[in-house]
């Protein structure tokens, strides 16, 4: 009979561990936001999708991809095929700071813009008549950096989800129109001309530089 109990006991103490420890994993994975609208610059023909940490904690290991689908019939049943890879201009992230170090200009940012390399044929593939649905796929993988609770998110985007504007300041998704200054929390190559001249060092600099 103790036996019984003790293996009963044990049984139930798993089960309330296995229990608690999905409970923590459920409290503690990464609450990352993804804009619902894709930004679209019609003088570089580049894509953007935001991305914020609405978290207490911070977010590391960050991957994305972009592609375009469509929905194909089958003999066994619908599906995805992948038409087109759209390549990012930098697909990973280390790491998205929480969301109390918005505004801070040397913590850890948790905004981060995905700008896509010059990708006119986005819009043709997904206005073009067809009798299978397209979509513009973006799929988000990224970790808790205290649990370490991975989350994997896949956002397809419709044409008409594609708007022409910039993504505003902020933990928020509102587009502004074009003219507009660069975000802070934006980086990409478009930022600086590839013809741009060298910065000028202060003579200061320069004699601190050779001092050490």
């Amino acid at each position: 009979m103790s036996d019984i109990i003790a293996f009963l006991a044990g049984l139930f103490s798993g089960v309330l561990s296995n229990v608690l420890f999905l409970h923590y994993l459920r409290f503690h994975k990464p609450r990352l936001e993804i804009s619902p609208l894709v930004a679209f610059d019609p003088a570089t023909e580049r894509f953007k999708i935001k991305v914020f940490n609405s978290g207490r904690r911070q977010i590391t290991d960050i991957e994305a991809k972009l592609s375009v689908y469509e929905n194909r019939a089958f003999p066994e049943g619908h599906r995805r095929v992948r038409l087109r890879v759209v390549p990012l201009g930098s697909s990973s992230v280390i790491a998205l700071g929480c969301r109390r170090n918005f505004g801070k200009p040397w913590a850890l940012s948790p905004v981060n813009i995905f700008v896509t390399k010059k990708a006119p044929y986005v819009t043709a593939l997904l206005s073009e008549a067809t009798a299978f649905e397209r979509r513009l796929v973006f799929t988000i993988c990224a970790s808790d950096a205290v649990s370490g609770t991975k989350l994997v998110k896949r956002i397809p985007y419709e044409r008409k989800d594609i708007v022409v504007g910039r993504f505003a300041v902020g933990l928020r998704f509102e587009l502004t129109n074009f003219p507009a200054a660069m975000e802070s929390e934006e980086v990409s190559d478009e930022a600086v001309p590839a013809d741009a001249p060298e910065p000028k060092v202060p003579e200061s600099a320069t004699s601190l530089r050779n001092d050490l």
